[in-house]
């Protein structure tokens, strides 16, 4: 069985918790993100840990603060996208006529292969990270419920943003408009017809299943982050440390179906 994250939480003896702000889950529409909220609350807090996350809650991300793992997600959300415009620039280039897109329909088909296999591995990753902040924010024992809203800020608003922008709403899109609307369209009144539609048919679908998978695959990263920041938000509120600690064991097992 993988192994999840690098920290083995340790909690002191005595936690401190000072609560500010709330936010409302829109995670599975393609629309806005949660908003936060603007009522202030103070409560303080002691309470021992009566467990530590097991063995499973294990992931190879080593950070030292916050910020370090703040710079971690966004190098890694940059190089997923970087490297697919790469490939998708070479691959217009390479097929930019009719009878190049019709000689080379499986390395488009591979394409859009690559680009659902990539965000994939991302979002999976992006579980990961948001794993490793809870447990940060754990062993800190300080500002815990505050500090829970860098979680959502950096992994489910700004990165999951950034991942539908650039992909679902960027490389596809220029998918669409490059090969389907682009030169296959431009080849109607030119190319055999039967073989036109075979191929402009067989294009639609790629793109359409593709798009559709993406869909999925993004919107089930922010509902299931938005879900575990909540929980663990709200079981720190509630000063059961306990608790939010089994929080972070189930959802490291959660993020296992993920990883082939």
């Amino acid at each position: 069985m993988k192994k999840l994250l690098s920290f083995i939480l340790v909690f002191g003896m005595t936690f401190s918790l000072t609560a500010c702000g709330s936010k409302t889950d829109s995670g599975k529409t393609a629309a806005s993100a949660p908003t936060q909220g603007n009522n202030t609350v103070t409560e303080s807090s002691t309470q021992e840990p009566t467990e530590e996350p097991t063995e499973d809650t294990k992931i190879e991300i080593q950070a030292d603060s916050l910020d370090a793992l703040e710079e971690m997600v966004n190098k890694d959300v940059d190089n997923t996208v970087e490297a697919l415009t790469k490939s998708y620039e070479k691959l217009k280039t390479e097929i930019n006529t009719y009878n190049k897109y019709k000689a080379n329909t499986k390395k488009v088909k591979a394409f859009y292969d690559e680009v659902l296999l990539s965000q994939q591995k991302l979002t999976t990753k992006l579980r990961e990270y948001a794993l490793a902040y809870a447990k940060m924010i754990l062993a800190s024992g300080d500002d815990m419920y505050d500090k829970m809203d860098d979680l959502y800020d950096v992994i489910y608003d700004k990165a999951g943003d950034k991942v539908y922008k650039k992909i679902y709403d960027g490389i596809l899109e220029d998918m669409y408009d490059d090969f389907y609307d682009g030169i296959l369209d431009d080849a109607y009144d030119n190319a055999k017809y039967s073989e036109w539609s075979d191929l402009r048919s067989d294009e639609y679908k790629w793109w359409s299943h593709t798009r559709s998978d993406i869909y999925d695959d993004w919107s089930d990263f922010r509902s299931e982050v938005y879900d575990f920041w909540d929980d663990t938000k709200s079981d720190i509120w509630d000063s059961d440390i306990a608790k939010a600690t089994e929080n972070l064991n189930d959802f490291a097992k959660d993020i296992e179906k993920y990883i082939p």
